[in-house]
């Protein structure tokens, strides 16, 4: 295949076999991936294979932590609210960069045509493992995230399907406020809504369900406290 062809007709792949690579295979693309250009020639990089399920499924688990409720003082784990995973991005990769990227052109759009004042944009991946759940609450915690002003989650699961779980359930404002609005968890979906106003949930999960989570805030800084902290 020509490398036009293979430009032209090359495709993502997100679902796998649990056949293994064999070894020929293995060492004829680890021998492909060392012919990769580098900076300066540098070739300043580290291959590990690891073949145990068990491992890679612990080094998985080492790039997450378990999700808590709030933030500094009241900061906590509190498994019956939610048992998420979360990563905080924080830029260091081309595909997270970009991200932030594209929502920070997202933060200057409102600001211009809504005056909303947004400040700046935190987010984290969530993953949630068959059984997991976040339930009723709203994304202001307390004072401590009244800066808060729009909730965003990015869904990144390309084989969903209905009786996966996971769905997030938007209420009317106020306490014991009815259901208005279901949101699948679709592959490319983006819901935005109001931090303050709007409770919502996840529901349990049946399969492992990812997401991007993320707030826009507001500039909250008073008598030299720095908020959103830097």
């Amino acid at each position: 295949m020509d490398a036009l062809k293979a430009i032209r007709y090359r495709r993502s792949v997100r679902s796998y076999t649990e056949t293994p690579v064999s070894e020929k295979d293995l060492e004829q693309l680890l021998r492909l991936a060392l012919l990769a250009p580098t900076g300066s020639m540098s070739q300043a990089w580290s291959l590990l294979v690891v073949r145990d399920a068990e491992q890679r499924a612990a080094l998985a688990d080492d790039a997450m932590a378990r999700a808590a409720v709030g933030r500094d003082d009241v900061h906590q784990l509190n498994r019956f609210v939610r048992t998420d995973d979360t990563c905080w991005l924080d830029g260091d990769t081309p595909a997270t960069r970009g991200f932030l990227g594209w929502m920070e052109c997202l933060r200057l759009g409102i600001n211009r045509h809504l005056y909303l004042g947004l400040f700046d944009y935190e987010a984290h991946f969530a993953r949630y493992a068959p059984g997991a759940f976040y339930r009723r609450h709203v994304d202001a915690f307390g004072d401590l995230q009244r800066n808060r002003v729009l909730s965003t989650v990015l869904y990144l699961n390309p084989t969903w399907r209905p009786g996966d779980g996971g769905e997030m359930v938007l209420y009317a404002p106020g306490e014991g406020g009815a259901a208005v609005e279901t949101v699948q968890p679709l592959y490319g979906r983006l819901a935005v809504f109001l931090s303050e106003r709007f409770p919502h949930e996840v529901l349990t999960t049946r399969t492992t369900r990812f997401s991007i989570a993320g707030w826009f805030r507001v500039n909250g800084s008073v008598d030299g406290q720095i908020d959103p902290p830097r």
